[in-house]
């Protein structure tokens, strides 16, 4: 017989996440992060338990990446992978603050409550770490004062996904003022690489159990628990946490997890009064649903985490789904409310939103303007710990229990025969 070399390349991207948001910034849309990864649907757990989805989220979007475009705000939300969005409703909160004031919201991951409100919070007096330092005593300050994409990195990854060493990220904060009546947050820039099922299930295996981000201080000689922290839900953005009131002190904090998450910036902030932030909502003027290809996977500094170029496109292999997507064309019906009647879209499809900006008021001089997106929806993905995974139904409700167990809970009436009539397959 004879011998020959067979090579198999493996395409080294992401296959799954959630879906992704662009915005137009004057010249180009450019890529701000994703969003929903809390709802996706019948992710299963290595004891077999199915994870309740999450199916709101806002999305931060900052001064300068969203311009007016003919007299509208103009976004995408795009599906790059192989996955389906179950999208249902979209807001844009126009935020109006002065320049020295940053504007985030109560928004992260969470593995257990309280879950975030999603509360707007505006912070003046940021209170930076004096020294950062890791596990090994290696000082990473520079690495989290700015957001910058160069965040603290220093751990060592496990073999599974998501997975790292235990690993500890120390700050040193001095000169804090009492925290009095006011309310105090630790705020992270950064991003996750999440721990699919499939990771949970191997290290769950292999007698490694998930630690999400606790934060401890340091109390004489010993840390004390302060709350489990949550982490950035996915993709570079902006988180927060509320901290008790009698744990805001100058000294050393740390957070202890063995998850791959970076830290691109902290500090810890009070929240200011709201009385200075105007804010004007805007709902969807019209929405309309394409079949563009999948907008291509980059770094754009050669580093971690992934972005997209929306001017290019790139071959994806995808699976077969079952069930049908929503019709092409327009479908702003269906996100001006939040009423579970969704626009199914599907590998590679994309909604470009439009939301009418004539009669927003002019900004004052030394205001900035930054903006909300209020999202309602899910996401599934086809792995192979997703129940019904790689299937468009059952279509998810907000009233079910749990997906896709709706135990006696009956999905509503809706109009989805009209609509969604595209066979996921392609054909």
């Amino acid at each position: 017989g004879t011998c020959s070399i067979v090579r198999i390349s493996e395409t080294n991207r992401k296959g799954t996440s959630c879906p992704v948001l662009m915005t137009w910034d004057g010249e180009k849309f450019v890529f701000v992060t994703d969003f929903l990864g809390g709802g996706a649907l019948g992710e299963s757990g290595p004891d077999g338990s199915v994870r309740p989805p999450r199916s709101e989220e806002s999305v931060k979007i900052e001064s300068g990446q969203l311009v007016v475009k003919n007299g509208q705000y103009v976004l995408k939300i795009a599906e790059p992978m192989d996955e389906v969005l179950y999208l249902d409703h979209l807001r844009l909160d126009v935020i109006d603050h002065p320049a020295d004031v940053s504007v985030y919201l109560d928004e992260r991951f969470v593995f257990a409550d309280p879950l975030p409100t999603q509360e707007l919070l505006a912070f003046s007096k940021r209170h930076f770490p004096k020294k950062a330092t890791d596990h090994r005593g290696v000082d990473v300050t520079t690495s989290v004062l700015k957001r910058d994409r160069r965040a603290a990195d220093t751990f060592a990854l496990r073999s599974w996904l998501g997975y790292a060493e235990d690993h500890e990220l120390i700050l040193d904060f001095d000169d804090l003022p009492e925290a009095g009546s006011r309310r105090w947050f630790l705020v992270m820039a950064g991003w996750t690489e999440y721990p699919y099922p499939e990771s949970m299930y191997a290290a769950t295996r292999a007698g490694v159990p998930l630690q999400g981000p606790v934060l401890e201080r340091l109390v004489g000689k010993e840390w004390k628990a302060v709350c489990d922290l949550g982490f950035p839900a996915g993709l570079p953005r902006v988180m927060t946490r509320e901290l008790p009131a009698n744990a805001i002190s100058s000294g050393k904090y740390r957070i202890r997890t063995n998850m791959q998450i970076y830290c691109d910036q902290i500090y810890l902030a009070a929240a200011e009064p709201k009385e200075r932030i105007k804010q004007t909502t805007l709902n969807v003027s019209r929405a309309d649903l394409a079949n563009r290809g999948f907008m291509q996977e980059i770094h754009p500094d050669g580093r971690l985490p992934v972005a997209y170029d929306d001017s290019k496109t790139e071959a994806v292999a995808v699976t077969r789904w079952k069930g049908n997507l929503t019709r092409l064309g327009d479908v702003t019906e269906l996100v001006t409310a939040v009423d579970d009647r969704f626009v199914l879209c599907g590998p590679g499809d994309e909604i470009t939103v439009r939301f009418d900006a004539k009669s927003l008021p002019p900004l004052p001089t030394g205001w900035q303007r930054s903006f909300v997106l209020r999202t309602h929806g899910y996401c599934k993905d086809t792995s192979t710990t997703t129940v019904t995974g790689g299937e468009v139904g059952p279509l998810p409700f907000r009233a079910m229990p749990n997906y896709p167990d709706f135990g006696n809970v009956q999905p509503p009436a809706t109009d989805a025969a009209r609509w969604h009539t595209r066979p996921a397959s392609g054909k």
